[in-house]
C-alpha cells in the first residue's frame, strides 16, 4: 500500500513525497523480508532519484534491485530494471555499461516473450541495435544473463 501511495505522489510529480512513502515501505519490506516487494520497492526508488536527476544515487537502487530481483527468480522484473539502469548510463555517457544493460533486458525480454514491452523500448533498442547488429546484442544479453546466475528451465 505504501507502494502504491508512492507511485500517485510520483505521478502527481511530487518526487519528494513519493520518495518519502517507498523509503517507509523499504524499511518494512526489509523488516517482514519481503524480497519480492523489495526489489519492486528498490526500483521505484531508483525510478525517483533518476527523474530528479541524481544518476548515481538511481544507479545505487537500480543495482540492488537488479540483484534481488536474479535472487527470487522475477526475470520480468528484471528486463524492466536493466532498461532502467541502461537509460542512467547513457544519460551518464557510459555507452559500454549502457550497451551491455540494454543487451540483459533484450535478451531476457526475448526470452520471456515480453514482444509488448521490448516494442515500448524501441527507440532505446534501436539506438543498440544500430551500434551492435541484433544479434550481438542477444550475444551479450545471454553471457551477462549466464554470468549474473540467471536460469532458464
Amino acid at each position: 500500500t505504501l507502494n502504491n501511495i508512492g507511485l500517485i505522489y510520483a505521478k502527481k510529480g511530487e518526487r519528494d513525497k513519493a520518495l518519502e512513502y517507498y523509503l517507509k515501505s523499504e524499511k518494512i519490506m526489509i523488516e517482514v523480508e519481503d524480497k519480492v516487494g523489495l526489489g519492486t520497492t528498490y526500483n521505484s526508488i531508483g525510478l525517483i532519484y533518476d527523474k530528479k536527476g541524481e544518476w548515481d544515487k538511481a544507479l545505487e537502487y537500480y543495482l540492488k534491485s537488479e540483484k534481488i530481483l536474479i535472487e527470487v527468480g522475477d526475470k520480468a522484473g528484471l528486463v524492466y530494471t536493466a532498461f532502467n539502469i541502461n537509460n542512467v548510463y547513457m544519460k551518464k555517457k557510459e555507452f559500454e555499461s549502457a550497451i551491455m544493460y540494454a543487451a540483459l533486458g533484450f535478451f531476457t525480454g526475448k526470452r520471456l516473450g515480453m514482444n509488448h514491452e521490448l516494442a515500448q523500448m524501441a527507440w532505446l533498442l534501436d539506438f543498440v541495435r544500430e551500434k551492435v547488429g541484433e544479434d550481438e546484442l542477444m550475444r551479450m544479453g545471454q553471457e551477462m544473463a549466464e554470468k549474473r546466475g540467471i536460469v532458464w528451465m
